[in-house]
């Protein structure tokens, strides 16, 4: 039966120096999962890489999940995707806990789902270093014709400017993304989206445990976000959890 893969990330170099992760590990070995939550959850204030973020965020979501906080662990999950978008264990873990908690799968199969995944299967480097090596070799086409002339280099040139476009759609996404705020949903079983924040008032919308939305304004214990449908409203905090860890 397929299940939930639990398996820690042990430190990379640069976190082994950091106790905080190793004391984090041992608590989870011993099956104290609070606290290596709060080992782990102190290293996000530090300045990691994507890499070794990646690592904490994703055992984080293993601690979660152990803890009984299948919501918590699905936010995790998808966190550490945005620093690991082609982390294999991660993809099974948040499929397998959206299903277990009865939620739509974070990649339906569908089209625009297709397109998301695939503009974000690089990280940000390696978006970067795409364009870097498209643009390189659009350079020798074009210096090729220049010098050479001739059908060859001019297809070799036509070529470049395709495989720099091509390129570019990777790293235009990354930045666009980079650039707004998205929190998933962890309150349950709904929450409700209202015009002011304050309680009291007649919904405008409700949200969905493991829906994502942006959060384009915040007054103390509420945000205010946006759907994908573009219903904008005021959300308690609690009910809100940040994706850009």
């Amino acid at each position: 039966m397929k299940s939930i893969v639990l398996l820690l990330l042990l430190a990379a170099p640069a976190l082994a120096q950091d106790g905080a992760f190793e004391h984090g590990v041992e608590a989870y070995r011993r099956g104290d999962n609070e606290t290596a939550m709060l080992h782990w959850e102190s290293l996000l204030e530090e300045d990691l890489s994507g890499e070794d973020r990646a690592r904490v965020l994703y055992n984080l979501g293993n601690a979660a999940w152990r803890n009984g906080d299948g919501t918590e662990a699905v936010a995790w999950y998808t966190a550490c995707l945005r620093h690991a978008p082609r982390h294999a264990d991660a993809w099974a873990n948040v499929e397998f806990a959206r299903s277990e908690l009865g939620l739509d799968p974070a990649d339906r199969g569908d089209l625009r789902s297709s397109a998301h995944r695939l503009l974000g299967a690089a990280t940000p480097r390696e978006s970067a270093w795409l364009v870097i090596g498209a643009s390189v070799l659009l350079g020798l086409a074009l210096a090729g014709e220049a010098l050479r002339g001739g059908r060859l280099w001019r297809a070799l040139s036509l070529g470049g400017f395709v495989l720099v476009l091509a390129a570019s759609g990777p790293w235009i996404y990354g930045e666009l993304r980079a650039e707004g705020d998205p929190h998933i949903v962890v309150g349950e079983p709904e929450v409700s989206i209202r015009s002011e924040p304050r309680e009291g008032l007649p919904n405008l919308a409700l949200l969905y445990p493991g829906e994502t939305v942006e959060r384009i304004d915040a007054l103390p214990g509420w945000i205010r976000v946006e759907t994908a449908k573009g219903d904008r409203g005021w959300v308690p905090e609690d009910a809100l959890f940040s994706l850009r860890r």
